[in-house]
């Protein structure tokens, strides 16, 4: 176990989109509530919307060509998790927002 904590410390630190990007073809995000991980998947959303955009400034510039093209979408599956979604499905779900 020290082994492996070890070697995850000592891998080099990359740009947050980079690592999105790399596991472009799937990505679980986890961490602690106020962790920053609705904070990550909006950013996320607004570099691809500056991207499609053509914002030729600030954070598009750092979005990795694997992720160009990309459909920004966020939802939230606390808000999914209600109670009223209970009975509908996802695309309900969608629909009303």
């Amino acid at each position: 176990m020290e082994q492996a904590q070890r070697a995850y410390r000592e891998r080099p630190a990359r740009p947050v989109l980079a690592a999105l990007a790399a596991g472009a073809g799937g990505v679980v995000v986890l961490g602690d509530p106020g962790a920053g991980k609705s904070s990550l998947a909006r950013y996320l959303m607004l570099a691809l919307a500056a991207e499609e955009l053509g914002a030729g400034d600030g954070v598009a510039e750092e979005l990795p060509g694997d992720l160009a093209g990309r459909l920004p979408l966020v939802v939230e599956l606390r808000k999914f998790a209600d109670p009223q979604w209970a009975d509908a499905d996802f695309f309900d779900f969608l629909d009303d927002r």
